[in-house]
């Protein structure tokens, strides 16, 4: 089933992840298990220029391979990563599907890419991790919905 059904709170929620990023650079969309968030996030990247990780990623080298690859960069580590996105002449939005699942390490190398100028990230969760709440990353989050 493929249907977008248009929901009001769906459309809501879709205006509200497809609006653009402001200098606080991660959007967070928390809910339970089945409200429709995945599907949400594949019908919000089909219509934006998003870049959608449907599955999370378990250790940090397929993490970068992964974000390499959509930029172009061929290593695939941190620093490759970073020093291509700060030379990004475009703006990418990274969008993370089951982000509570990933290691508070990588969660924190996306903070720390969430500084580039050229860089936004929306992740999908089923409740609110308490990692989140730190200063050095609640800082950075611009909506929750």
């Amino acid at each position: 089933m493929n249907d977008f059904v248009p929901l009001k709170m769906q459309i809501l929620a879709l205006n509200e992840l497809s609006k653009p990023m402001s200098n606080k650079k991660f959007v967070l969309l928390i809910g339970k298990s089945g409200l429709g968030k995945s599907f949400l996030l594949q019908r919000l990247c089909k219509d934006e220029k998003f870049i959608f990780f449907p599955q999370p990623f378990f250790d940090e080298n397929s993490f970068f391979k992964a974000l390499c690859e959509k930029i172009n960069e061929k290593n695939a580590n941190f620093e490759s990563l970073y020093e291509g996105l700060k030379r990004a002449k475009k703006s990418y939005v990274f969008v993370f599907d089951e982000a509570g699942m990933y290691e508070e390490n990588l969660l924190e190398k996306m903070r720390i890419l969430s500084d580039l100028p050229s860089v936004g990230l929306i992740l999908s969760m089923h409740k609110k991790q308490e990692f989140f709440q730190k200063e050095h990353f609640a800082t950075r989050v611009s909506r929750e919905i």
